[in-house]
């Protein structure tokens, strides 16, 4: 959200009240995987909104452009304004069964396409889960050679670490720049 908060403010504001990085650590891993009654997930690239995706990448560039991209496309105001979207920067470790279709891009254009393609991916996730699958390692459709790992089990993540906090400045022109302050 966007409060005309600086960098320094939003931590400050997540001190006050009391964050604890290990504990909000374990949190952001364990979010996307909560079965919460009233909360149905909208379709995305890889879920067709009935099973839960812990979306990841590769390369901090990939993420970057990935989150950029989402600022933009759902947050920027009309008309484009200045904006500030604060985030936390999460890492951690997959380990389990993952189909790498990365290689696949050449004859699956789809999997980086736009919202048209996403039932095409969807199906390529459906398939994986299907198989006992943690994770796919796919192309980004954001970075031209980067790797997302959308994450379809819990169990499979570990290690949380938040690295710091991360703000996307939005300029008017559709442009971002990115502010990292180390956790």
């Amino acid at each position: 959200m966007d409060a005309g908060a600086t960098l320094e403010d939003a931590i400050e504001t997540i001190e006050f009240i009391g964050g604890d990085n290990s504990n909000d650590a374990l949190l952001m891993l364990n979010m996307p995987f909560e079965l919460n009654p009233s909360y149905r997930p909208s379709p995305t690239r890889f879920s067709d909104g009935t099973w839960r995706v812990f979306y990841s990448a590769l390369e901090v560039e990939t993420a970057e452009k990935e989150r950029g991209y989402w600022c933009l496309r759902e947050i920027q105001s009309d008309p484009p304004a200045l904006r500030h979207f604060h985030y936390r920067e999460l890492r951690c470790r997959l380990q389990g069964e993952a189909y790498d279709v990365k290689a696949k891009l050449a004859d699956w254009p789809f999997l980086v396409g736009d919202h048209s393609a996403y039932a095409q991916c969807q199906n390529v996730a459906r398939a994986a889960i299907q198989a006992d699958a943690d994770a796919l390692i796919a192309p980004s459709a954001r970075k031209n050679g980067g790797t997302t790992i959308p994450v379809f089990k819990r169990v499979a993540l570990s290690s949380p670490e938040i690295l710091g906090a991360v703000i996307f400045q939005v300029q008017a022109d559709g442009s971002f720049t990115i502010i990292r302050q180390p956790a």
